[in-house]
């Protein structure tokens, strides 16, 4: 059919499918067996990948190819345990080692990535005394990285295949440690905007790099999701441990240690990926249109809100800012709509499920990491705590993401995601407008 194309699957596809064989039964030699207790072959139930499908999530992070199938070019893949076909390089022979220094460098990447979008907060009143920089300054030194993390997160996907998923994280990393390396040097508030901006983008491109090296490593469903599991965890981690690694740093050794600090674990994680097997390349189609019209209508956006907030929203330049988002947002949506290969599908919008978690998440987010930029400099400029005494007072809050993240699970597994989604939105919009109600008042101890 017309609407039918060669699908590289994505790791946010295989995942879900991957769960729901660990969800089967065993028989007493140990082979799986599903719900109407019949032995079940997990190899022989996992379609080809070379086999036609339907849909738009090959566009969203695919890797370059599953193992034991066939590559988006329609060569077969390599098995990392064993020796690759000819036009392929060549994979580690070391399963053993190799996996496991696969899914511990992935995993160690995951937590820097994330810990970065956390553990500079803190910091930013000493790096605001330093350069007597403003606080619509300091949002950009937190806004870059985030800013071309998310935005080119839209292209890393189709590069990790088109490359091979191991040369992908090698190049992402190489540029992240080397601006973490400036950001530490910077001397002056512009360069380390610019340098975090930089980070952002290798970060953008070790992110679905990282995954794909996961997925890999493993041939059975079961392991696979255990081990995306592992590198979920470490994300989750490092949100958790971002404020309190950062005051920490900051108090004990100064504002630049937070960028220093990520030097050892990226040179640790290069050495490790010397052990890590070689990944395929495939042929994922690039939306390079799409890609410049996304980064585009953000920056404008970020610009204006960032402006507005302290120069007045009637200003010409947050007018232009805005006018500017909107004009290049509108050009992303034609783009897409035009496009054979989209890097964001619009289609998938269609779906309910989509567009309320998508809607949903926006708005954890925004809450979220918005509450920890403002609580930071109401901490530390208003309270007068010390750097390290509010990354301690983030403790409650990160603890019980990371204890809510382990119960989620089973709630979803007995329950379905509606109710956990439900809860949890409701918990935090009530929890969000009890801390902005009690600003200013000495009873609650979060505030």
């Amino acid at each position: 059919m017309a609407d039918e194309r060669k699908v590289t699957q994505s790791p946010v596809v295989l995942a879900a499918r991957d769960s729901q064989h660990t969800e089967h039964r065993q028989d007493l030699e140990g082979r799986p067996m599903n719900r109407n207790g019949d032995v079940h072959d997990e190899r022989a139930a996992l379609p080809d990948e070379g086999t036609e499908a339907t849909g738009d999530f090959h566009r969203l992070a695919s890797p370059p190819a599953d193992l034991g199938g066939t590559a988006a070019s329609g060569q077969p893949a390599a098995d990392v345990r064993g020796t690759a076909p000819s036009g392929l390089e060549e994979a580690d022979n070391r399963p053993g080692l190799g996996l496991r220094s696969t899914v511990l460098v992935a995993c160690l990447a995951f937590f820097v990535i994330t810990l970065d979008t956390t553990v500079v907060n803190v910091a930013l009143p000493s790096i605001g005394q330093q350069w007597d920089g403003q606080v619509s300054a300091l949002q950009w030194v937190v806004t870059a990285y985030t800013l071309l993390f998310a935005a080119l997160l839209l292209s890393a996907g189709a590069i990790s295949d088109r490359i091979g998923a191991s040369r992908a994280f090698t190049i992402g990393l190489s540029v992240f440690t080397l601006m973490s390396a400036l950001c530490g040097l910077a001397p002056n508030l512009t360069a380390l905007i610019a340098a975090r901006a930089l980070q952002g983008a290798g970060a953008a491109v070790m992110m679905p790099a990282s995954l794909a090296l996961v997925r890999q490593a493993y041939d059975s469903p079961a392991q696979r999701a255990r081990g995306i599991a592992l590198w979920t965890a470490g994300g989750g981690a490092a949100v958790a441990a971002g404020p309190v690694v950062g005051g920490a740093l900051t108090t004990g050794f100064g504002w630049r240690w937070i960028f220093f600090v990520n030097l050892p674990v990226g040179v640790l994680a290069l050495v490790g990926m010397l052990r890590a097997p070689r990944s395929p390349r495939g042929h994922s189609p690039m939306d390079p249109a799409g890609q410049v019209t996304a980064v585009l209508a953000l920056a404008a956006l970020v610009f204006a809100v960032i402006t507005g907030g302290s120069g007045g929203w009637t200003s010409p330049t947050t007018i232009c800012g805005f006018l500017l988002a909107v004009l290049a947002g509108t050009a992303f949506l034609l783009v897409e709509s035009r496009q054979k290969d989209p890097a964001v599908p619009l289609t998938l919008f269609r779906i309910p499920a989509v567009a309320v978690c998508t809607s949903a998440g926006l708005a954890l987010n925004l809450g979220y990491y918005g509450l920890v930029f403002v609580f930071t400099i109401f901490f530390q400029e208003h309270r007068g705590a010390s750097a390290l005494t509010a990354g301690l007072m983030f403790i409650p809050m990160t603890a019980f993401t990371t204890l809510v993240n382990l119960l989620a699970g089973k709630l979803t597994n007995r329950y379905g995601p509606r109710l956990p989604l439900i809860l949890g939105q409701v918990i935090q919009k009530s929890a969000s407008w009890a801390c902005s109600s009690s600003v200013g008042t000495p009873r609650l101890p979060c505030c």
